[in-house]
C-alpha cells in the first residue's frame, strides 16, 4: 500500500528504467543528439538576434499561441489503481489523500511544462518583440489557469459520455477554452490577470467536483494506466511494443487495397512482399504517426534554418526517416506470412523491403528539399532540388531490379 508521494517515485523510477531499456545507442545517435544540436544552436542564435528571418511571417505575437499546443494536451491525475478498491477505498480519507496529492503532482507537472515553453519562447517576447515582464507574466499565468480548467473539464465530461457524443462535446470545449486563451492574450493585463483568477477559482471548484466522484473508479484507473507510460510511448513504439488496443475496437478491420491482383502483372516473391510491406505500414496508426511527427519536425527545422545548415539539415533528415522507416520493418522478418512464402535461392529479400521504404520516404525527401531550395534561394530553386531528391530516393531505393535478375525470378509465385 503506497502512499502518493510513493506512486510518484514508483512511476518516474518505472518510466527511467523503460528509458534506459529502449534508448539505446541507435535512438540516441539518429533523434535525441541531432534534437538537441539543432535546438540549442537555434536557441542561442534567437538571444543572439539573428534569427530575424523567423518573423516574417509569424510575428513575435503570434508566437504566443504555441502555447495552445500545451494547454489541452494531458488530464487531470488522481493516482488510483485497481489495488485500492479492495484496500484504500475502505480508508475514505487516505483515498482522498492520494487523489489530492495526484493533483498537486497534476498542477506542478504543468507549471513545469508551461516553464519549459516560457523559456524557450523569452527570447522571441524580450529581444524580437520587445514586450515587458508583466505581459509575459500574464500571459503564462493565463496559460497556466486555461491548462488546468480545460483538463478538468474534459475529465469531467469523459465519465459521464461516451463515443461520438463525448468526441463532440471535446471538441466544442477545445474550441471554447482555444478562444479563451486568444482573448486574454489580446486583453490588458489587469483584465488578463482578473480573467485568470475567474478562472483558478472555477478549476479550483470543478477539482473539488471531481475528487467527490469516487462512481467513476474503474475508468479512473484505466486513464492512469495510460497516464504512467505516456513520456515513453514513442520509445517504447520504436522498440517494437505493439501499441495498446482501442477504447471500442471495430467491429470489422479496416482493410486498404483490399483488390490489389490487378496492380501486378506476373506477380513474384518479391512483388507480393511490396504489396504486404505498404499495407502493413499503411493500416498501422503509429507508424503513420511517427512518421508524420518526423515530416513536420524536419520540414520546419528546414525551413527556418540559415542558408548552409539546410543542406546539412537535409540530408541529415532524409537520412533519419529512411533509417526509421526501414527499422520498422524489423519486426516483419518473424511474422509467420514469411514463413509462408516459398523462398527461391535467386530471390532476393532485401529488394521489396528497400522498395517499400523507398515509396515511403519520397515524399517526406520531396518535401524537405522543396523547402531547403525555396527558402535558401529561390522557388525554382526549390522545384530543382525537390526532382533531384526523387531522383536520387528513386535509383537508390526505388529502382527495379535488372531484366537478368527477373528473368532468374520467373518461376518464383506465391
Amino acid at each position: 500500500m503506497r502512499t502518493g508521494i510513493g506512486r510518484i517515485k514508483l512511476e518516474w523510477k518505472d518510466k527511467i528504467a523503460i528509458w534506459r531499456m529502449v534508448i539505446d545507442w541507435t535512438v540516441a545517435l539518429y533523434i535525441i543528439v541531432p534534437i538537441l544540436a539543432i535546438g540549442g544552436y537555434y536557441y542561442v542564435q534567437l538571444w543572439q538576434g539573428n534569427m530575424e528571418h523567423l518573423f516574417t511571417w509569424m510575428t513575435p505575437f503570434r508566437w504566443t499561441f504555441l502555447l495552445l499546443i500545451i494547454i489541452h494536451a494531458g488530464t487531470l491525475r488522481l493516482f488510483v489503481v485497481e489495488a485500492d478498491m479492495l484496500f484504500l477505498r475502505k480508508f475514505h480519507a487516505a483515498f482522498q489523500r492520494i487523489k489530492r496529492t495526484g493533483v498537486v503532482y497534476t498542477l506542478l507537472l504543468n507549471g513545469c511544462m508551461i516553464l519549459l515553453f516560457a523559456i524557450a519562447l523569452v527570447p522571441v517576447w524580450t529581444v524580437y518583440g520587445g514586450y515587458s515582464a508583466g505581459w509575459i507574466l500574464s500571459v503564462l499565468a493565463a496559460a497556466f489557469v486555461t491548462k488546468i480548467t480545460a483538463q478538468t473539464t474534459k475529465q469531467l465530461l469523459d465519465v459521464r459520455y461516451e463515443r461520438g457524443k463525448l468526441y463532440a462535446m471535446n471538441t466544442v470545449v477545445t474550441f471554447l477554452f482555444t478562444g479563451v486563451y486568444i482573448g486574454l492574450v489580446f486583453a490588458p493585463i489587469w483584465l488578463t490577470l482578473l480573467g485568470s483568477l475567474f478562472l483558478a477559482g472555477a478549476a479550483a471548484y470543478l477539482i473539488r467536483m471531481r475528487l467527490r466522484e469516487d462512481w467513476a473508479f474503474s475508468l479512473d484507473c484505466l486513464r492512469e494506466m495510460g497516464q504512467r507510460i505516456n513520456l515513453s510511448a514513442f520509445f517504447l513504439q520504436q522498440s517494437g511494443t505493439q501499441e495498446k488496443p482501442k477504447k471500442y475496437p471495430r467491429k470489422k478491420p479496416m482493410l486498404l487495397f483490399t483488390e490489389s491482383e490487378s496492380f501486378f502483372k506476373e506477380p513474384t516473391n518479391d512483388k507480393r512482399l511490396f504489396e504486404w510491406f505498404m499495407k502493413r505500414w499503411l493500416r498501422s496508426k503509429m507508424r503513420m504517426l511517427v512518421y508524420a511527427q518526423f515530416f513536420i519536425l524536419f520540414t520546419i527545422a528546414i525551413a527556418v534554418a540559415p542558408f548552409y545548415i539546410k543542406w546539412l539539415l537535409l540530408v541529415l533528415c532524409t537520412t533519419i526517416v529512411v533509417y526509421t522507416t526501414y527499422q520498422m520493418w524489423l519486426e516483419s522478418w518473424k511474422h509467420p506470412f514469411m514463413k509462408l512464402l516459398k523462398r527461391h535461392e535467386s530471390t532476393d529479400m532485401s529488394v521489396p523491403i528497400r522498395q517499400a521504404v523507398g515509396v515511403i520516404t519520397l515524399p517526406a525527401a520531396a518535401v524537405f528539399g522543396f523547402f531547403a531550395g525555396a527558402t535558401g534561394i529561390a522557388l525554382w530553386a526549390g522545384l530543382v532540388t525537390a526532382a533531384l531528391m526523387i531522383s536520387i530516393i528513386f535509383f537508390l531505393f526505388i529502382k527495379p531490379p535488372s531484366k537478368a535478375v527477373l528473368e532468374k525470378q520467373k518461376g518464383d509465385v506465391v
